[in-house]
């Protein structure tokens, strides 16, 4: 682990990367916060951030994958690297709740419908 300390009054940020669990967990100001999976991909030059949910979206999933983004983007980006982009996986998805919650976030965040099927658990995203 390492911490990482960002300029203005925000308290050092703690920052914990398990590749066994592949899940970030971020840490300031004595809480603690759990990215499910974080991607970093080369082309885009960007890290990505990936939360996986079992039931149908819920607008306030919006609002904390914008809270994630910004800290990647304040403590964790690196000053060459663009953005940090999230997804949101989730079992169901109404077009007209991720529109409107989703109006006003200035980040790059997406929301697909997924599913878990067959003994093997693979994932499909639509």
């Amino acid at each position: 682990s390492s911490d990482l300390s960002h300029k203005g009054s925000f308290a050092p940020l703690s920052l914990f990367y398990s590749e066994a669990t592949t899940f970030l967990t971020l840490g300031a100001k004595g809480n603690e916060y759990f990215i499910d999976l974080l991607f970093y991909n080369r082309r885009l030059q960007a890290l990505v951030a990936l939360e996986i949910k079992k039931g149908k979206f819920q607008p306030e999933y919006a609002g904390k994958m914008n809270f994630y983004l910004n800290l990647l983007d304040d403590f964790v980006r690196e000053p060459h690297e663009n953005p940090s982009i999230g997804i949101i996986l989730c079992s169901e998805r109404d077009r007209f709740e991720v529109e409107y919650a989703l109006r006003g976030i200035n980040k790059p965040v997406g929301v697909s419908e997924s599913s878990i099927r067959g003994a093997s658990g693979a994932l499909k995203a639509n």
